[in-house]
């Protein structure tokens, strides 16, 4: 964060602080650390989100707000949070459609928004059963 404020607001260098926080995130998941995962994690969000323009860079950028909207959906699904999960699932969706419509001839990201899609689908429908018969879902991405 220090480099960042000295680096006058450099987009780049925001980038790489949005991706360390996504990885730091990734690493406090595997861990079991689900309370730094999850403050990581938004923290990558919030630098992700503020940098989203158009411009070049922004194919790249919505594939990596894509996955930390993945990643969060995933953590929220291991603590029992399906409504979460399922909220940052359709979001990491939305996004990925975003992208697909940007990168029209990348197969592997058309084939990616449509797993997201049917990950979703399967979340919701848990949560509609859960709401039914008061279980927990269990439903991994």
């Amino acid at each position: 964060q220090y480099f960042l404020s000295e680096s006058g607001g450099s987009s780049k260098l925001a980038d790489e602080v949005a991706s360390a926080h996504y990885r730091v995130g990734i690493i406090q998941q595997l861990t079991g650390n689900l309370e730094s995962a999850e403050s990581e994690l938004n923290l990558a969000l919030d630098q992700q989100q503020s940098l989203m323009s158009p411009g070049p860079d922004r194919a790249n950028r919505l594939k990596a707000l894509s996955d930390t909207f993945n990643a969060l959906g995933s953590l929220f699904n291991t603590q029992h949070r399906p409504k979460d999960s399922v909220a940052m699932f359709e979001a990491s969706w939305n996004t990925r459609r975003q992208l697909a419509e940007l990168v029209t001839d990348d197969l592997a990201v058309h084939q990616h928004v449509a797993q997201i899609h049917d990950g979703v689908l399967v979340l919701v429908s848990g949560q509609v059963h859960e709401d039914l018969v008061g279980g927990r879902v269990a439903v991994g991405l």
